[in-house]
């Protein structure tokens, strides 16, 4: 049974991000917005692995060290041509950038049962993974 206040946590993984950039659709058809496109997000931009377990995981409390900022994010300027509102690093070197950037964000949903679909926009010229509570 799903209770009537059912905190989700949504998660999404960046491979590549190249001069890419994410951010939350503005004109999703959606009739409900969940995250609004100006909230902040937690990053971790440093070049390590994460594995492909503990920081998908709803209980992962480790980041709380992890940088912060608002969408867009990435590096570079967003396809309209516009910067970026968060500056990920893609490390030391520009020719051997880092391949995965990770980012978290929690949200609460009072109703779930109203729930049928979700609308993200992922804008990334290498690819990127998007989880919701860790699936």
């Amino acid at each position: 049974m799903i209770s009537s206040l059912t905190k989700l946590k949504f998660f999404i993984l960046l491979l590549g991000i190249g001069a890419a950039c994410f951010f939350l659709s503005r004109e999703a058809p959606a009739q409900a917005s969940l995250v609004s496109t100006n909230e902040t997000w937690r990053y971790l931009d440093a070049g390590v692995d994460m594995g492909i377990y503990s920081w998908r995981s709803p209980s992962f409390n480790e980041d709380y060290r992890w940088q912060t900022g608002v969408p867009p994010l990435g590096y570079g300027v967003t396809p309209e041509g516009q910067p970026v509102a968060t500056t990920v690093s893609y490390g030391p070197d520009p020719k051997n950038k880092y391949i995965t950037t990770y980012f978290r964000h929690a949200f609460v949903v009072t109703n779930v049962a109203a729930i049928s679909n979700l609308t993200l926009t992922l804008e990334s010229l290498d690819g990127g993974v998007i989880y919701l509570n860790s699936f």
